[in-house]
């Protein structure tokens, strides 16, 4: 929780921060600056990080390639890779997005980026609180349902600049309510005894945005960028598919 709470921070300050440097630094001198933090991180984690212990991080593969056989397990998964692709085939061309259809909304683009990242925090933490009350499966269904319907209205009042903004700010925000039941369901579901399949998980997300990105780029390239909320909705429809035979079959 606290890593995906770091992560929704950054976001808030990070990405309006590297906007409003790009008026006075060319992209060279920002990526300079982003080598100079990572070193630092680097010198800190190495000097600050307590050394593992070996053997109780030594992998079992073929007891963790066990997890493969469970059903559940396996749904949790899909779910992660159709959720980030569809993340990420929206977020990655949110901001041109928004500035193809409506020029006039670049001077505010930076506190719109702000409330994106304000968003995603919010969302994660409504998210772990539902979370504790209701139960991961149910949280993952309640985010899924909520991402359809954001996309539905994105879709309808596409025209309205601001109806825009406000929907993507919603989608944003349960997309982060549903991010963080993924690694709860595969702790809770293997028992809290398989970081493989926490790791497994967390590469899907990386694949899976990937995938996204990239397949909204072919879309747009097809369609126009107005059409990238069409992938996003098919893939938030298939999130609750998942979860309905993740429910009716493993109650």
């Amino acid at each position: 929780a606290f890593y995906i709470m770091g992560s929704s921070l950054a976001l808030v300050i990070g990405i309006p921060l590297t906007r409003a440097l790009s008026a006075v630094l060319d992209w060279r001198s920002i990526f300079w600056i982003l080598n100079a933090m990572m070193l630092f991180s680097l010198a800190y984690f190495l000097k600050y990080l307590p050394k593992a212990d070996h053997a109780s991080t030594k992998l079992d593969l073929k007891n963790e390639l066990q997890f493969f056989k469970d059903g559940k397990t396996l749904l949790l998964l899909a779910y992660t890779f159709a959720m980030f692709m569809g993340y990420n085939a929206f977020y990655t061309y949110a901001t041109p997005y928004l500035l193809l259809l409506f020029p006039s909304i670049e001077p505010l683009m930076s506190l719109i980026l702000v409330g994106l990242g304000l968003a995603s925090f919010t969302g994660n933490l409504l998210g772990g609180h539902v979370s504790d009350a209701i139960g991961y499966a149910k949280s993952m269904m309640l985010g899924a349902v909520l991402q359809t319907a954001a996309m539905l209205l994105i879709l309808v009042f596409q025209p309205s600049k601001w109806l825009s903004v406000l929907f993507i700010i919603v989608w944003l925000m349960s997309a982060w309510f549903t991010g963080l039941q993924l690694n709860t369901g595969i702790a809770q579901v293997t028992d809290n005894k398989s970081s493989f399949m926490l790791s497994i998980n967390g590469s899907l997300i990386q694949l899976g945005g990937a995938f996204g990105a990239s397949l909204a780029a072919v879309v747009i390239n097809l369609s126009g960028i107005q059409s990238i909320v069409f992938v996003t909705l098919l893939t938030s429809l298939a999130l609750i598919l998942i979860q309905v035979v993740s429910m009716r079959k493993y109650p």
